[in-house]
């Protein structure tokens, strides 16, 4: 249960309540987006990606879902 309103809340199973925002897209392609592989609207516009929920939620994804920290590093395959 989170703690305020900014808390963001992962479930697996539906609880039952109504979700403020939902994503439909495949796991690579959330990994892709979250490691900066991918933009949000790069995913979208292809079709990977569909996220539906409050629009101003939606509109401003990056400010409440940031990307990994590693989001930006090279792998280490381009590193050496």
């Amino acid at each position: 249960m989170p703690d305020s309103d900014l808390d963001v809340d992962l479930c697996f199973e539906n609880p039952g309540k109504e979700a403020d925002v939902s994503f439909a897209t495949d796991l690579r392609t959330m990994i892709q987006v979250w490691m900066g592989d991918v933009s949000y609207r790069a995913a979208i516009s292809d079709g990977r990606l569909k996220i539906v929920g409050l629009s101003a939620l939606v509109r401003d994804v990056k400010s409440w879902l940031a990307p990994s920290i590693f989001a930006g590093i090279p792998p280490a395959t381009e590193i050496g």
